[in-house]
């Protein structure tokens, strides 16, 4: 029998301390300078689809925030980025059975989030008729670098 001094501990614990330390770093770093700087893309695809592929909650909550820190930095409509991501979650889970090669869905995913997220915008600015810009050649880069992100990880 073993005591626990001498019991060997997994990678597991570091791993998350990595990502809890890259993730917040993003949060209070990299989305404040992204709407600053219109280079730098929001990383919405890339939020959308950790949301979708990991099955832990904490990760789950932190893209939450992350895309309603986005809606209040850019003055979006309430709750546009969230609606988006709760559409695109129940479209992708449907997707999911019927595609089986995984990077397929991948680039699917992240071009039907930013689809359904000029379509909700379009919808929101219909609706409660508002005056809100909108570049759809801006849009169509944060697409190609998110793209090249999402692939990268």
């Amino acid at each position: 029998m073993q005591t626990l001094s001498r019991m060997q501990r997994s990678g597991d614990d570091v791993q998350a301390l990595k990502r809890l330390v890259l993730y917040a770093a993003l949060l209070l770093l990299y989305e404040p300078l992204s709407g600053l700087f219109f280079f730098l893309p929001p990383l919405l695809g890339v939020g959308a689809w950790r949301f979708f592929a990991t099955k832990r909650v904490g990760e789950r909550i932190f893209w939450v925030v992350y895309l309603y820190l986005f809606e209040v930095d850019r003055g979006l409509p309430f709750l546009l980025p969230i609606v988006t991501l709760a559409l695109h979650f129940l479209l992708m889970r449907k997707l999911e059975r019927f595609i089986a090669c995984r990077s397929c869905l991948i680039g699917i995913g992240v071009i039907l989030y930013y689809l359904l997220f000029t379509i909700v915008f379009f919808l929101y600015q219909e609706l409660f008729e508002l005056g809100l810009l909108f570049d759809p050649w801006l849009l169509l880069r944060y697409l190609i670098l998110d793209l090249v992100v999402v692939y990268a990880i």
